[in-house]
């Protein structure tokens, strides 16, 4: 697996709070993706885009 870092840059993610925990390939109906897990290290007070409350 490639680092965090490498990752981020790749797809154009500047959050330091998403970490990249593995990957692998999943079959979705008939058909393999490349699947990346990760987790946000901290939980939101609100949705930045719709204000929707974390409760």
């Amino acid at each position: 697996m490639c680092s965090n870092d490498i990752i981020s840059n790749i797809l154009g993610i500047s959050d330091k709070n998403l970490v990249f925990t593995g990957d692998g390939i999943e079959k979705i109906r008939g058909i393999e993706f490349k699947v990346l897990n990760a987790v946000l290290t901290y939980v939101p007070k609100a949705c930045s885009k719709c204000g929707c409350v974390n409760e």
